[in-house]
């Protein structure tokens, strides 16, 4: 039986179309001689913004740079803390460490998102932000709560890695809060072809000091650093190929929702898995950048069974951040966390990727209906 892998990047960036895409994008950044910044950096900004809606857009070396950059750009800092999901990718976390603030862990809810009613409880005078995260491509409303954490005069940022392009009432995730952070990791729904990440915002100030920041605390000329800055600028090539993927990012958003919802159906009478809680018809706001399942059965048992019926598969994530071994000494209380342990306990994603063709997305489907 041949294996269905989890995420065969390889042959997408190997379709001709796309290696003609690739191959026009870098001859774009050569012809143009011009190999860091430059027009293809400023057209990807301005089209990412336009896209997203907001009036700002600063391209970032990565997603973690990204929210790092956020956090510098909102003056948080040593003393300050920050309210973090429990529930997540490390980076979240470690973005927090490196301005030399507090992360504060906050349970997330049973499908992954930050829980918003205990988050309001977790607030406390040394509260400078909340890092939301909209884990697996899901969409969630945030105008109150960014309407409540405005009021006591705390940063909402929106790390938006997993859901670009997802949206609630044609609002885009990111716009909610003060800034939105993305990452343009190769297996994103916006995919770079390396490293990338952009943030976004309508804060003309706050955009102006982390344009700054991360191009060595540069000020209008090449040789006046006025901040401590870093170099943290997305890559011109990267830029250049990202422009021409924005084009078809909806489009393949749909197609990873159309493929998410016939998973879902095929696991309905599941013995071993059953979907998380989230929306799998058209009116879903989701993008899909993940298909989890949480078990039934122990999870080794259920990768057997996968393994069995040669489905590929990963864990986002096995452990919560509060089980980490790096934060052993902060001696967190895991039963203040139980949808996190049970999520880091139970998640395992699935095959599911927008060039799918039709011979293997049935064959998956089919395959589905035995496990």
């Amino acid at each position: 039986m041949e294996l269905i892998e989890f995420y065969p990047l390889k042959g997408y960036l190997n379709e001709p179309q796309n290696r003609d895409r690739i191959d026009a994008s870098i001859k774009r950044v050569l012809e143009e001689d011009i190999l860091i910044n430059g027009k293809q950096v400023m057209d990807f900004q301005r089209n990412f913004s336009k896209y997203v809606g907001t009036k700002y857009c600063i391209g970032t070396g990565n997603g973690h740079d990204s929210l790092t950059l956020a956090l510098r750009g909102l003056s948080v800092s040593n003393g300050d803390e920050v309210i973090v999901p429990a529930f997540t990718f490390i980076a979240t976390w470690f973005c927090v460490e490196t301005v030399s603030a507090t992360p504060v862990p906050c349970d997330v809810g049973e499908n992954g998102q930050l829980d918003l009613e205990k988050c309001k409880i977790m607030i406390t005078s040394r509260t400078r932000a909340v890092i939301f995260v909209h884990l697996y491509g899901i969409a969630t409303d945030l105008t109150e709560f960014a309407k409540y954490l405005k009021d006591r005069n705390i940063f909402l940022i929106e790390d938006c890695a997993q859901a670009t392009g997802a949206r609630i009432n044609e609002r885009h995730v990111g716009t909610f809060g003060d800034i939105g952070c993305f990452s343009f990791y190769p297996t994103k729904n916006l995919g770079a072809l390396g490293d990338g990440g952009a943030i976004v915002t309508d804060n003309e100030k706050v955009a102006l000091t982390i344009d700054s920041i991360r191009n060595f605390g540069v000020k209008e000329s090449k040789y006046n650093h006025e901040i401590i800055g870093v170099n943290s600028r997305l890559d011109t090539i990267q830029a250049a190929w990202l422009t021409s993927q924005l084009d078809f990012l909806d489009q393949e958003n749909s197609k990873r929702k159309f493929l998410a919802k016939e998973m879902h159906n095929a696991l309905l009478e599941s013995s071993y898995v059953t979907t998380l809680n989230r929306l799998y018809d058209e009116s879903s706001s989701d993008v899909f950048h993940l298909f989890v399942v949480l078990c039934k059965r122990e999870r080794n048992k259920v990768i057997e069974k996968l393994e069995d019926l040669g489905i590929g598969y990963d864990c986002h994530y096995p452990r919560a951040i509060v089980e980490q071994k790096v934060y052993s000494s902060r001696n967190f209380k895991l039963e203040l966390f139980p949808n996190s342990i049970k999520l880091a306990q139970t998640v395992v994603s699935l095959p599911l990727y927008p060039w799918i063709t039709e011979q293997v997305k049935d064959e998956l489907v089919s395959r589905l209906r035995f496990l």
